[in-house]
């Protein structure tokens, strides 16, 4: 089979109506392939009927263990149960289970504990229940964690403590009692006189960080940050975070002349862009829960401002600079521009693509993946493509123009401030919906420099950055559709999808003129 003529890929490349009429394609395959999938893998459970028939038919429980964790969390397999504690108790209605469907169950396990824990979880007459569970043998089963959640619950958070304490003692193997005992303890400002063996394994390595950072262990926030960055890097959404970054990836390839040294030096780029994310994360963590420097929607406008200003946009540019600093002294050296705004680009994009992983993890999921790729990705390359550009300028005419670096780097952590707060700030919310203008201007800045600084030398046997950005574009939300389809019925994939592409249009519009001519 020959191989396609890398010319006439090119030229394809630049073909508008050969991209349309691709696209056009490729979404309209997605969106019938969506709703196959949807109907083969799919259950519409949006009725709070049918969902309460669902568990009712299948989550009834058969232990006491199942009955317990039903009481506690609403479900008898909630997701990931062996991370949940006493913040996770249900209260009054919350749970789908009603008062006399739990009454039913408990009924097929008598014990002298459990009604008086469970009803009280529900409001009533704590003292009464205390007292019937003290009565209790101290060895017997959940008599410690159900006093626990009972003065938990009142708010006497020293006794709860104490109660979980012994009952992670009494029952090493008690997941439950020892995360609470742990929270609890972390709270009152006593972990580190607690006393109940290793507890790292019942918690997640993000929990860790607040942890740690409570008992100002920072040897053990280092490594616990480390160990985030990892289940971040080996979590399910790795594929889509480096979908997405391969997208831009590809975008700046066209502007140089790949060489060996160029792609060995473009990797290790990237490589620091993902260490930069880790050292922000660990800063993070340093500034809002140990030293107390967060974002407060109570406090002023000018007060929530300057967190966004010097806090969130002075550590992220700054140790993404700080990242790209060997390879701007590379460059250089090498007296060449557009390895010296490429790189710095990479850079911030490996640091975007670390923080893809943390948005998909932390629940957004791959839904955003699109408004990422357009948005936080494009802003983080940008800004650090510009700032990292007048660095190598900077270092270039051997440190002559520090001024021209320095007002450049205050506007690029200004702008990235601007940026934020137009999405945290109350005051600023009703404008949320204009980012668009400020990734677009800022990626013109970046754009237009990258752009004089590129290798023409064979440019028009390069695939065109127009046709990499379209078509990987096409190809991620037609991805997200599919995936979605998986999990949602097709009404709600495909609004997602709508909603996804409707929101972000204009700012993929103005990329795609920005790459018109090339």
């Amino acid at each position: 089979m020959p191989l396609p003529d890398p010319q006439k890929i090119a030229r394809l490349s630049r073909d508008r109506s050969f991209l349309v009429r691709t696209s056009l394609t490729m979404v309209t395959a997605s969106v019938a392939i969506a709703f196959v999938v949807s109907l083969l893998s799919s259950s519409d459970i949006s009725e709070p009927e049918l969902y309460r028939e669902l568990l009712d038919q299948s989550e009834t429980p058969e232990t006491m263990d199942e009955l317990v964790t039903l009481v506690r969390f609403g479900r008898v397999a909630p997701p990931d149960p062996d991370f949940r504690d006493c913040r996770d108790l249900v209260r009054g209605t919350d749970s789908v289970w009603s008062v006399e469907q739990i009454e039913q169950i408990a009924g097929a396990f008598p014990s002298a504990i459990v009604e008086p824990w469970w009803k009280n979880l529900r409001g009533g007459d704590t003292d009464i229940a205390i007292a019937e569970i003290l009565a209790a043998a101290p060895d017997q089963r959940y008599r410690d964690e159900f006093l626990g959640d009972l003065y938990y619950l009142r708010g006497d958070w020293q006794k709860a403590m104490a109660y979980y304490i012994a009952g992670a003692k009494r029952f090493p193997d008690s997941i439950y009692a020892r995360r609470s005992a742990v929270v609890l303890a972390m709270r009152e400002n006593e972990l580190p006189a607690l006393d109940i063996g290793d507890f790292k394994s019942v918690f997640h390595p993000a929990e860790l960080l607040e942890i740690y950072s409570a008992s100002r262990d920072y040897p053990a926030l280092i490594v616990a940050t480390l160990r985030t960055e990892w289940s971040m890097l080996t979590s399910r959404y790795l594929a889509p975070a480096l979908f997405t970054a391969a997208i831009w990836w590809a975008v700046f390839m066209v502007f140089w002349t790949p060489t060996r040294e160029r792609m060995i030096a473009a990797a290790l780029a990237f490589l620091a862009g993902v260490v930069s994310a880790v050292l922000t994360l660990f800063v993070v963590v340093v500034q809002e829960k140990i030293q107390g420097f967060t974002f407060n929607p109570q406090d002023t406008p000018i007060a929530q401002f300057l967190n966004l200003v010097a806090g969130v946009g002075l550590r992220e540019e700054t140790l993404k600079l700080l990242c790209y600093v060997p390879f701007a002294v590379w460059a250089a050296r090498r007296k060449s521009g557009i390895e010296g705004i490429v790189l710095a680009a990479i850079v911030g994009l490996g640091f975007a693509f670390q923080e893809n992983l943390q948005y998909f993890q932390n629940g957004a999921g791959t839904f955003v993946a699109w408004g990422r790729l357009l948005s936080a990705n494009a802003l983080h390359f940008s800004l650090t493509g510009v700032a990292g550009y007048f660095l190598f300028r900077m270092l270039l005419r051997k440190m002559r123009g520090w001024e021209e670096f320095l007002a450049c780097f205050l506007a690029v952590i200004f702008v990235h401030g601007i940026y934020n707060a137009m999405f945290l700030m109350p005051l600023l919310a009703e404008y949320a919906s204009l980012y668009f203008i400020i990734i677009a201007l800022i990626a013109y800045q970046f754009f237009d420099r990258l752009r004089a600084e590129m290798d023409t030398t064979g440019i028009a046997k390069r695939v065109s950055p127009l046709g990499i950005f379209v078509l990987g574009s096409v190809v991620l939300t037609c991805v997200v559709l599919i995936s979605s389809a998986t999990l949602l019925p097709f009404r709600f994939a495909l609004g997602a999808f709508a909603s996804s592409v409707g929101g972000s249009v204009v700012l993929a519009f103005a990329f795609i003129s920005r790459f018109r001519d090339l």
